[in-house]
């Protein structure tokens, strides 16, 4: 019984701390497909004027951007992620510069 009590207190600990994890990896993820979305309709589209239509078209052929479902849009030459980017355009978490590890 008391073995049970110490793995049940262990999981309580250590659960938030996977949360965290799991939190983090969604964002990375997200940003790194917005990249690679931005470079692939770049190429595509390279000079057209009519960007936000043709973006929207691409955008369905692509699938899946970010993990968390956030809604993915074309702002001034880049693909931002709603849920996981500022108003601005930037990148809503602050990741001390972090690279993520593949």
């Amino acid at each position: 019984m008391v073995i049970i009590a110490i793995v049940g207190i262990l999981v309580a600990l250590v659960s938030p701390l996977f949360k965290g994890y799991i939190e983090k990896t969604n964002y990375k993820v997200c940003q790194a497909n917005c990249a690679q979305m931005k470079r692939l309709f770049h190429t595509l589209v390279n000079q057209d004027e009519n960007r936000t239509s043709k973006f929207i078209e691409f955008k369905n052929e692509y699938g899946e951007v970010c993990p968390s479902d956030g809604e993915i849009i074309y702002k001034s030459g880049k693909v931002i992620c709603l849920l996981h980017c500022d108003n601005d355009g930037g990148s809503g978490g602050d990741d001390g510069g972090e690279k993520p590890y593949l």
